[in-house]
């Protein structure tokens, strides 16, 4: 599965995934080993919609895809979304030699609830007798429960439909927006059956090119939580962004750092101009650390680490 909170992106990520397993390319730093057929049944967006976006992915990927045939995409009026859709998805599966089968999404592509666990597991078990039926994989779109302020990390648990889904699927992909920018999006491959198992769990910053209309993966990312909450309205961020153009460029223990903050800089503006007390000053110090913001390079010292999508106005 591939899921996430509305407006993350997930119904690019779909189109995108069915465009690489048609190409037989790459997904997100995944490789995809040959082309597959693939049918997307698109229950998200009006076909018009699916039409202008299908048309600038595609000449990102028209290059690679040695038969368009290989990729069908079907896409659903209104009046055909929250009614079970699974009988016409095996008709369809029926009519041709398809290797995957790509919906989206899980929650408008059927009548049933699928929060309610009793028919959910109906739901599955149908899913599963058709993947049986036509030997083919399956990925289904769903969605995350709502996001808080205490989320730490994305995780399983967060998917919709609980355990009862997550159990039923083999591996899940999971999808957020970064608190740190819009153009920034965090994923995390959170459950896995395959070789890939190495980075279980592991996050990874991703952006969207306004030019393919696909997603980038750029960097793993060290802390998670960072990108969850709102940082710029908390004061130790706002104390940050009045001491950066305080810092210089030195040398500690023979390495030479762009950007030093010492601790009597930050004493001064905390304690002397805000009038705030020593325990606050160093609890500050630790959080942007915990924001990876700050590194203590020696006692006293702290190099202001740069984040290229930090949105600071």
């Amino acid at each position: 599965t591939i899921a996430g909170s509305d407006g993350v992106g997930k119904s690019f990520l779909a189109l995108q995934f069915a465009l690489a397993c048609a190409a037989g390319g790459e997904f997100l730093g995944f490789e995809i080993n040959r082309p597959y057929k693939v049918l997307l049944v698109q229950f998200e967006l009006s076909n018009q919609e699916l039409r202008n976006r299908l048309r600038g992915m595609y000449e990102n990927f028209s290059k690679d895809i040695k038969n368009p045939d290989y990729l069908d995409i079907k896409g659903v009026s209104e009046s055909s979304v929250f009614v079970d859709n699974w009988t016409m998805i095996d008709g369809s599966l029926a009519s041709n030699d398809y290797d995957i089968l790509i919906v989206d999404n899980l929650y408008t592509s059927t009548e049933k609830d699928v929060q309610n666990n009793q028919e959910l597991s109906k739901l599955l078990s149908k899913i599963a007798d058709i993947k049986n039926k036509h030997d083919i994989g399956i990925l289904l779109i769903n969605h995350h429960t709502k996001m808080n302020q205490d989320t730490k990390n994305l995780n399983k648990d967060m998917i919709r439909g609980g355990k009862a889904f997550t159990d039923f699927i083999s591996n899940s992909l999971q999808v957020a927006q970064s608190n740190l920018s819009h153009d920034l999006k965090i994923f995390k491959l959170t459950k896995c059956r395959s070789q890939q198992a190495e980075i279980l769990n592991v996050p990874f910053c991703m952006e969207f090119n306004e030019k393919t209309l696909c997603f980038e993966k750029l960097n793993a990312i060290e802390n998670e939580a960072i990108h969850y909450v709102d940082i710029k309205k908390k004061p130790e961020f706002q104390a940050f962004r009045h001491l950066k153009p305080y810092a210089t460029s030195q040398t500690i223990n023979s390495k030479k750092y762009p950007a030093i903050l010492n601790i009597e800089q930050i004493k001064a503006y905390i304690e002397d101009e805000l009038g705030r007390n020593p325990k606050t000053t160093y609890s500050w110090i630790n959080r942007l650390i915990e924001f990876g913001l700050f590194e203590r390079v020696s006692h006293g010292n702290y190099a202001i680490k740069q984040y290229k999508y930090l949105d600071e106005d």
